[in-house]
């Protein structure tokens, strides 16, 4: 990384702690060319895309890791999948369809195909989508619950809120970001609390969207301000 450093006109960390970590590491003479600027994927619109799907009317993404299972002992995959299984369960209680997404992945798929086996009501499994088809699909859902870091960006930069399980420090940075680190949660949260977590979800779906969405328009700026500097330091 030090090389890496050294040789690079511009280097952009994406949240504090990287940040950190790069300046702590650095030894070139030119410190300042390390940045912090946010993911840029909520430039990315998907709103001419058309997902030609028959989706239900109030859903919810369920959008699964393997990583999040894939250096942790057996029983963490199995506290995992209960985890997952229980927030079906609790979603459809509230009258709303559970959409289990793959965001991406054969590792992804083999998990999704897994976490179905154990539905007694299997949810609508979608996958095999663009990004673009992926990003909208979040973008119209009532909430998602997620552990890949790209379907949480993209709910929370389209003011949808999203209960995450993290299993690096880029969630906590993310969700620090927008104002909303309550919502990533441990798999081995209780059913009442993730209940509970759900409900009340529902309960401030317009009020938490509407912070969000004046988050993601900063954050869309500060995307753009990237873009002027990666293409400032090109020229």
């Amino acid at each position: 990384m030090q090389q890496l450093i050294e040789h690079a006109g511009l280097l952009l960390a994406r949240d504090e702690q990287s940040f950190c970590s790069l300046k702590e590491i650095d030894i070139s003479d030119t410190p300042e060319k390390i940045k912090y600027s946010p993911d840029f994927t909520p430039l990315l619109e998907p709103k001419a895309i058309s997902a030609s799907l028959d989706l239900p009317d109030n859903y919810v993404c369920i959008i699964p890791n393997n990583k999040m299972f894939a250096h942790e002992p057996v029983e963490f995959k199995h506290r995992y999948l209960n985890f997952l299984t229980e927030t079906i369960g609790v979603v459809e209680t509230l009258g709303l369809q559970a959409v289990l997404l793959n965001h991406e992945g054969e590792k992804d798929h083999k998990f999704c195909l897994e976490l179905l086996s154990e539905q007694s009501n299997k949810p609508l499994y979608l996958k095999d989508l663009s990004a673009l088809e992926t990003k909208k699909i979040i973008g119209s859902s009532v909430f998602c619950v997620s552990s890949r870091f790209h379907g949480c960006v993209s709910s929370l930069s389209q003011g949808v809120p999203a209960l995450a399980t993290s299993w690096s420090h880029k969630y906590e940075e993310l969700y620090r970001y927008y104002q909303c680190s309550e919502d990533l949660v441990d798999v081995s949260l209780s059913a009442e609390r993730l209940k509970e977590k759900l409900v009340q979800i529902v309960k401030d779906r317009a009020l938490v969207s509407s912070r969000l969405s004046k988050l993601a328009k900063q954050h869309r700026a500060m995307n753009r301000e990237m873009w002027t500097m990666v293409f400032f330091v090109m020229s």
